[in-house]
């Protein structure tokens, strides 16, 4: 058993040591071919060969074959490099939904400020860098827009990912346009993130040539664009009336960034829905501002005191007394009665608590709203308050943040 072992950790080593020199082969035949300019990193081998051995490397390039081919007749006719069709593999793995602290979002890892230089609506609820048609067109005009500063490859490379200001920082500093002296300028960990570019390129062209290893195979779930509507709607309200998984939705619009379709404030937005319940969508979507009603409308309740009917109307009723229990209470009861708020840009749950004398629990219960679920300006919360203080309660739809900030504080 101890042979074979042996036997086995021998082969795989051997492996590993004859797979080296067949990837700086490959590199030099990629570099003299002119089809990857030279960049001869000491970590670009290493680095490659990890990435070829990593369990995880085969689910990447499944999601780069497919994303790919999505994505083939847009980037060909961009007349870019490529090797730039890679960048995605080395920046977010392919993943529609990446994020990171320094404001990288999506398939192609691109910048908040860049997002938003070239036009993709970014929101709490919505971010189009995680559309992969439409962050590829801004990814392309990036690169070109970086290309035609820099005149050299390697160094719009380098921007792309360390970012254009950093790599103008070094340009400063150096007072040179060389790249091996601004690579050489660099932190440690910014020159590994452009050696791994180099070398996810050689490990996924490597991969193809040699067919190993296999790629998982890929697929999104097979849907079709269909129309919003003018308002918010949480998916809840599509799973319950439609029948459709939320998180179906959500792999379909990996731009939602919670379980909510968002309107934006001008024209409905465009998002996709499985084929097979998109029929049932579009014959019903008229009555979708009806189920969002339904859903957020009071219970019509009853005590000894007064009939809640809507969040404008309290009736004075008069107690059926055969169902009425007297009980020695020492407290005087508090009669409760529903009033209704419009949520506006900044308030936050712990504010509204303190204001409407309850718990963010009892608000999420009260208006459904889900834990991780943010508060949407203009939806119209309910919240259930002493009867005897209810002109007070109504009068902090008109407060200013500032006023409802004091108003949190005395509570």
């Amino acid at each position: 058993m101890r042979f074979f072992v042996f036997v086995i950790g021998l082969v795989f080593v051997n492996t590993l040591v004859a797979q080296k020199p067949a990837l700086l082969k490959h590199q030099l035949d990629l570099e003299l071919n002119k089809s990857l300019p030279g960049f001869h990193g000491d970590g670009v081998i290493e680095i490659a060969d990890s990435i070829l051995q990593s369990p995880g490397f085969p689910e990447i390039l499944g999601k780069y074959d497919y994303f790919n081919k999505e994505l083939k007749d847009l980037f060909n006719s961009s007349n870019l490099p490529w090797y730039l069709s890679i960048l995605p593999v080395t920046i977010s793995s392919c993943d529609l939904k990446y994020h990171n602290v320094d404001s990288r979002s999506g398939y192609w890892g691109i910048l908040f400020n860049i997002g938003k230089k070239y036009g993709l609506k970014q929101t709490a609820l919505y971010d189009e860098r995680r559309d992969l048609k439409k962050s590829t067109e801004v990814a392309i005009k990036h690169i070109k827009g970086l290309e035609q500063i820099y005149l050299d490859w390697k160094k719009t490379i380098a921007a792309y990912i360390i970012g254009p200001a950093r790599l103008n920082q070094v340009i400063h500093s150096t007072q040179s346009l060389e790249f091996d002296v601004l690579f050489d300028e660099l932190s440690d960990d910014e020159q590994i993130l452009i050696e791994h570019f180099y070398a996810t390129v050689l490990a996924v062209t490597f991969a193809k040539e040699k067919k190993s290893p296999k790629p998982i195979l890929f697929s999104l779930p097979n849907s079709i664009l269909v129309s919003s509507v003018k308002q918010n709607v949480p998916l809840s309200i599509l799973e319950k009336y439609i029948e459709v998984n939320q998180s179906v939705i959500l792999n379909c619009n990996p731009s939602f960034k919670t379980s909510v379709i968002p309107y934006l404030g001008f024209n409905p937005i465009q998002f996709n829905i499985p084929v097979n319940v998109s029929e049932l969508y579009n014959k019903n979507k008229d009555s979708i501002a009806l189920w969002i009603e339904n859903e957020n409308k009071p219970i019509i309740t009853y005590d000894t005191i007064t009939q809640i009917v809507d969040g404008d109307t309290i009736e004075r009723v008069e107690p059926n007394q055969e169902e009425v229990v007297i009980e020695d209470n020492s407290e005087e009861e508090v009669q409760k009665a529903w009033v209704y708020y419009t949520v506006k840009k900044g308030d936050g749950l712990y504010t509204l608590n303190d204001i409407f004398s309850c718990t963010t629990q009892q608000i999420r219960d009260w208006n459904n709203i889900p834990r991780g679920m943010f508060l949407i300006a203009g939806k119209v919360l309910k919240f259930e308050v002493d009867s005897k203080k209810l002109d007070y309660f109504k009068s902090i739809n008109k407060m200013t943040q500032a006023q409802k900030r004091a108003e949190a504080l005395k509570n």
